[in-house]
């Protein structure tokens, strides 16, 4: 896989790792890149242009842009839990249909006697969606106690599972993560085979899994 942008001499690529670090030192060379990046993740077209096998691949299929890694929560991304949500409700339906016919029974007596007890002419719909349930039991995945990397480590997989994505492109993540943490979720997206691409904008300590590219303040590549 390779990502190729006009302002770099040859294609960022993970031929050989499994994360490459691209370190804008220009405040707005790093902005334009990234919001570049935002804009490509949602659809749009932008300079970057990802390839696979020398063929072009759309970057929003496969990529998912982390713009703040300390703010990274799985159930916020509603793609990612429209897909595990529908998933919840296919197993429902198929595996356990018994079950839930028992539950829309239940259901019905309750609203059956709530009814009764208010001594009203009421009517009601009754349940049969279990997509509908699943959403009312607010089913999400568990996140609490998990430290940065951990938690990254999760959405990542939330999001190769259920959105297919292959290229995970964090900001900031020297910030956030120390040199270990970085080198641990490196080796992480080596084992599984993911691509991960750190961009920054200033110099750090890179982990020994890196291939570091750098773009100088006069936007020369060092």
């Amino acid at each position: 896989m390779k990502l190729a942008h006009p302002a770099l001499s040859a294609p960022l690529s993970w031929e050989r790792t499994a994360a490459v670090t691209l370190t804008a030192e220009s405040p707005a060379q790093f902005r334009v890149m990234a919001l570049d990046l935002l804009r490509m993740a949602e659809g749009t077209a932008g300079d970057f242009i990802l390839s696979e096998n020398g063929a072009p691949v759309p970057f929003s299929r496969i990529a998912e842009v982390i713009s703040d890694p300390l703010r990274v929560d799985p159930s916020s991304n509603r793609r990612l839990m429209t897909a595990l949500l529908k998933e919840a409700a296919a197993v429902a339906t198929h595996e356990l249909p018994e079950r839930l016919t028992d539950l829309y029974r239940e259901l019905a007596d309750v609203m059956d006697a709530v009814i009764h007890a208010m001594r009203q002419d009421l009517t009601y719909t009754e349940a049969c969606d279990p997509l509908a349930f699943i959403k009312l039991c607010d089913l999400k995945p568990d996140a609490d106690g998990l430290e940065l990397p951990e938690l990254l480590l999760l959405y990542m997989e939330l999001c190769d599972r259920y959105l297919k994505k292959e290229l995970f492109v964090l900001f900031h993540a020297r910030s956030c993560l120390s040199e270990r943490e970085r080198a641990s979720l490196c080796r992480d997206a080596a084992y599984r085979e993911w691509k991960l691409l750190f961009l920054e904008s200033g110099p750090g300590v890179a982990a020994e899994e890196e291939i570091v590219r750098i773009l100088d303040e006069d936007l020369c590549e060092l």
